[in-house]
């Protein structure tokens, strides 16, 4: 887990080293942290870095600077970097020296705060180049930026509770948010916990200087064309195509364990295949092991440890190694400490559940693991297709999916007829 922090006193006034300290204390699971800063010690920008990706240990922990004195702190990874590197001409360049936080800065040299659009991967970076501060993050919102504004400063983060360890942030719970949370409402995609912390929306830039700040979403997915085939095998062929093709780009690690989040499930099964099928066709992968990360729930109806068991059986015992947490209760106890020392969004009860599997994963030295979050979302009548399909379209063709969910599903639905 890496991370990135900064301060920028927009007033001038060099930054609080002791602010800076703890910042980084504050989030010791992200890393060890760099800073680096201006001259006039206006801003200092924080890199977190665990070793975890080919990239990483190369970098030695760097916040890069550009010729043109620009700096960069990214916390993620570009996945067509293949591709950047031919559009900005860098296919002579030492390829050791071709980073990713370096491939961003010559993007931002030759695209300026558009360059977002250009890249494709899971990132939140910041850019301090000429008294300003550009910061971005990735069209989905995978890796989170948070930030405080006041006529002095702007603090940005990849956590809440870095930005709260600075002496000037006041504490005041976001109400209005709590009882989202508690009615299962959706918030907006900026307010936080805590009042005055924001977030940056998904693929959304902003740029503060020490007089404005502007945002700017540079990628819509309603702006898309649907891409149209004439029978079901042209749809299967595609999205295997692009369902490996992501595989692909996302497996950048020189460990040699691959860990996977295995229920019994189709989207995390699916997910090993597609790992299996990658890691077969690349020769620096073949002394590489996928590890299975699963829970089971002995004696209770929602075990699927029989069917975990069939899925290694058909793919072959030689090909992944199932690694199995007993977890018979939740501590409520342990959640709530969980709870009480962090300002992030509270974790649902199977999240508290799969922080055991984060456990094993580390005690097995799985530097790296797969899951197949949000695949079970689009089969199963989440109310996000709903709310998806009526931004699309009128209010008669939004019920038409929402019905046939409900006739499908049955009485495990009928409540959302009430909502």
């Amino acid at each position: 887990m890496n991370g990135i922090g900064g301060i920028y006193n927009r007033d001038r006034v060099p930054v609080n080293s002791e602010d800076i300290k703890r910042m980084i204390a504050s989030v010791p699971h992200r890393g060890q942290g760099k800073v680096i800063s201006s001259a006039n010690n206006q801003i200092v920008l924080i890199q977190h870095k665990l070793h975890s990706a080919p990239n990483s240990a190369q970098d030695k922990l760097q916040i890069v600077k550009s010729t043109s004195g620009a700096r960069i702190t990214l916390h993620g990874r570009i996945d067509n970097k293949d591709e950047l590197i031919l559009k900005l001409s860098l296919k002579d360049d030492d390829p050791n020296r071709l980073t990713d936080p370096v491939i961003i800065l010559k993007a931002y040299e030759r695209w300026g705060t558009s360059c977002p659009k250009w890249i494709i991967g899971d990132f939140a970076f910041a850019i301090w180049d000429q008294n300003r501060l550009f910061c971005a993050r990735d069209a989905l919102g995978i890796k989170p930026f948070y930030y405080y504004l006041s006529n002095k400063k702007f603090i940005f983060s990849s956590e809440i509770d870095q930005i709260l360890a600075c002496a000037e942030v006041p504490f005041s719970c976001n109400k209005k948010y709590i009882l989202n949370q508690i009615n299962d409402q959706y918030p907006d995609s900026e307010s936080t916990l805590v009042n005055g912390i924001e977030r940056l929306p998904a693929a959304h830039t902003l740029t503060v200087s020490e007089k404005s700040l502007s945002k700017n979403k540079y990628w819509d997915p309603y702006s898309i064309t649907p891409q149209k085939y004439h029978s079901i095998d042209e749809y299967s062929e595609q999205f295997i195509e692009l369902f490996t093709c992501v595989i692909n780009s996302m497996l950048q690690t020189s460990s040699t364990k691959i860990g996977v989040l295995l229920s019994g499930g189709l989207d995390s099964s699916s997910v090993v295949c597609g790992l299996k099928k990658v890691m077969e066709d690349k020769k620096s992968f073949k002394d590489v092991k996928i590890e299975g990360l699963s829970l089971t729930f002995p004696e209770l109806d929602c075990d699927e440890k029989k069917s975990i068991l069939e899925f290694s059986n058909l793919i072959g015992p030689d090909h992944i190694n199932l690694n199995f947490h007993n977890h018979e209760s939740i501590d409520i106890d342990t959640a709530l400490q969980q709870i009480a020392t962090s300002c992030a969004v509270p974790n649902t009860i199977i999240g508290f559940a799969y922080n055991d599997l984060f456990k094993l994963a580390n005690k097995n030295d799985i530097s790296t693991v797969f899951g197949g979050w949000g695949a079970d979302d689009w089969l199963g009548a989440h109310p996000c297709i709903y709310k998806d399909a009526y931004k699309k379209s009128s209010e008669l063709l939004f019920l038409k999916p929402f019905i046939y969910d409900v006739n499908r599903l049955g009485g495990r639905y009928a409540s959302l007829i009430h909502t």
